[in-house]
């Protein structure tokens, strides 16, 4: 959670959760650094970014982007997307919250973790953070030693051991992404107007959160396609998710499910 926030302009909070440290740096800048921690986790997660405040003058409007409970994927990072508003100049608090859903004596059990972050709202920040595109301004979280190339503080605070399906523990990285606003987002659509997925693109709106999340599902899925051998697993999963948000809020998916559906019947 980024300790500082600008008055009335929205800040992108992304919590990555994934089995394998490579798969959780996905699409990270090399320069970007964290704090690491143990944290156990389970096949199946809930994730909360909560503004504890009580009553109608609450400093943050958040929203969420994705769905709240989500499974972990083997091979790949699962991703939680939250954007907060700052609505009052101060100093507040805010609780990232991490929910391990797990199965026990054949009832549902939930076990919460709950961490707290200060975030001072000011009216504007610095020109240095004003500009345009994303900055690291929050905290990582894994499970295990630090992650290659990132200074890290590691907090031990259980063993490590298997769960699920033999699966491992894995990791959990929570950071927060600071944007001047939301039309100050980097632009993904910098392809030319002939490439394959134009069609796609055109019908997504990208000035909303969940068209540039679905935008970047796409281009996660098309880097997928590209790559020699290719990589089908990766891009069905990822044109899974574009297909998953683009339903939740209403976008054409005609589209999407034709991309997905070449995809699953692979030749």
């Amino acid at each position: 959670i980024p300790d500082r926030m600008e008055l009335g302009r929205d800040t992108r909070c992304e919590v990555r959760i994934a089995f394998d440290r490579s798969a959780l740096l996905v699409t990270l800048e090399e320069q970007e650094q964290a704090t690491i921690k143990d944290i156990r986790i389970s096949e199946l997660m809930e994730v909360d970014l909560l503004d504890p405040s009580d009553g109608p003058d609450r400093p943050f409007a958040v929203r969420a982007i994705t769905s709240r409970e989500q499974f972990l994927d083997p091979k790949e990072y699962t991703q939680w997307i939250f954007y907060v508003k700052a609505l009052r100049e101060g100093t507040f608090p805010l609780l990232l919250k991490v929910t391990v859903v797990e199965v026990l004596l054949g009832k549902e059990r939930k076990r919460e973790i709950v961490l707290e972050e200060t975030v001072t709202v000011i009216a504007a920040l610095e020109e240095e953070m004003a500009a345009g595109g994303y900055r690291q301004t929050g905290v990582q979280f894994t499970l295990g030693r630090s992650l290659p190339g990132i200074p890290a503080q590691v907090e031990q605070t259980q063993p490590a051991r298997r769960i699920g399906r033999n699966l491992p523990l894995g990791l959990i990285a929570a950071l927060a992404l600071l944007l001047v606003a939301v039309f100050a987002l980097p632009d993904l659509l910098q392809e030319p107007s002939d490439h394959p997925s134009a069609l796609v693109r055109e019908k997504v709106d990208s000035a909303t959160p969940a068209g540039r999340l679905i935008l970047e599902y796409q281009t996660l899925a098309e880097a997928a396609l590209a790559e020699e051998p290719v990589n089908w697993t990766k891009a069905e999963f990822y044109y899974e998710k574009a297909l998953s948000v683009a339903q939740d809020n209403g976008f054409v998916t005609a589209e999407l499910q034709e991309r997905l559906a070449a995809v699953s019947a692979r030749p």
